[in-house]
């Protein structure tokens, strides 16, 4: 589990040399919980990710939020957002192929090859998902099996091809919001609504449970259902952390708006926010 941080898990090409193409290496996430976070919950930029049982609650701006290139891979995964600290105006899953770099230049990158799979994103506000594109050349992107808190349009066979797996707006049946249990009730309506695409990893759920598929044990299938939370979570390994941030509990010095001109790898710093990353790296 992550939690208690400013930035969860953020990963990205070395920011001093923005012409650096998609990393070659890629984030693997199994099984992670990641929670409470002031800013996001999983932020990327130009980098590959797999992620499978994956959990992202109560995050300040985002719960992932990937930008600039990228090649993806989602299977069950549940970003739940109902942080109640501030008034947050950002949507809980944002994906971008542009971003700023160092040189307040903007970077137009590819995304390949990527798919979600049995997800579920909600939260507390009226949109919790927003895709926004600049010269995408891919049509390599698809959408299936999900279950969005959304006023966004997802009328795009490109992006979303089998709209009727595309669950708008519909009540995602968690047990417990307020206690931040997100575990599915009996009448979820996220039950029996997932398919199989054979991912790895996904035939167990956080609890250590067999999924369901259609109400069959995943012996045979997956489920979003499985995507749903969780008491286990494999222990994260990180390779390198740098930077540092105010939190909201628990605290301590980070750069200042001033340091900005020197510290540059802080992706907010073309928002005016007065605070770094945590830059957590991992490869297989």
């Amino acid at each position: 589990m992550v939690k208690n941080a400013l930035v969860g898990i953020q990963c990205e090409t070395f920011p001093l040399y923005p012409e650096e193409p998609t990393s070659a290496t890629r984030l693997v996430l199994n099984s992670v919980k990641i929670r409470n976070c002031s800013a996001a919950g999983l932020l990327s930029r130009n980098y590959r990710i797999q992620a499978t049982n994956l959990l992202v609650g109560d995050c300040g701006q985002y719960g992932v939020a990937l930008t600039g290139g990228g090649q993806y891979l989602f299977d069950q995964f549940t970003l739940a957002n109902f942080w109640d600290y501030e008034i947050r105006q950002t949507p809980t899953f944002y994906m971008t192929n542009a971003y700023r770099d160092i040189n307040n230049t903007i970077q137009i990158r590819q995304i390949t090859n990527s798919n979600f799979f049995n997800g579920i994103i909600a939260g507390a506000n009226t949109n919790e998902f927003l895709i926004e594109f600049d010269e995408l050349d891919t049509l390599n992107l698809r959408f299936q099996r999900m279950m969005l808190r959304t006023d966004q349009s997802t009328a795009s066979t490109t992006f979303f091809p089998d709209q009727s797996t595309i669950y708008r707006n519909q009540t995602t049946g968690f047990r417990d919001v307020p206690g931040r249990d997100f575990h599915l009730n009996s009448s979820s309506y996220a039950i029996g609504r997932a398919d199989n695409f054979g991912t790895p990893n996904t035939f167990f759920d956080l609890d250590g449970e067999p999924a369901l598929f259609n109400g069959t044990s995943a012996a045979t299938s997956t489920s979003l259902e499985s995507a749903q939370i969780h008491q286990k979570a494999q222990r994260i390994h990180t390779i390198g952390v740098v930077a540092h941030a105010r939190l909201l509990r628990l605290s301590e010095r980070c750069c200042t708006v001033a340091d900005h001109t020197l510290d540059r790898t802080c992706l907010f710093r073309d928002r005016g926010v007065d605070r770094c990353a945590i830059r957590v790296a991992f490869v297989e």
